[in-house]
């Protein structure tokens, strides 16, 4: 797996989601409080600014960075 591979993905998941924000919106405010949705778009949105921060790390310092990025941005929800 490479930075690339992550990256491209994050963002093909970031379309998928932006797409059907409404949905899923709805359905987390049917089981839940319906603010899911908002955090997983963040998320998304800091892992693909990270791309030129770990483009360059080994993957396993890259997967690092995302978490700790995710983490501080959004929190464990």
């Amino acid at each position: 797996m490479s930075i690339n591979f992550l990256i491209s993905r994050a963002k093909l998941i970031q379309e998928v989601i932006d797409f059907h924000a409404t949905e899923i919106e709805k359905l987390d405010q049917e089981i839940g409080d319906g603010d899911h949705i908002f955090n997983v778009q963040r998320g998304i949105k800091l892992v693909i600014e990270l791309e030129p921060i770990i483009k360059e790390l080994p993957i396993s310092k890259a997967l690092n960075q995302i978490a700790m990025k995710v983490l501080s941005g959004i929190g464990g929800s």
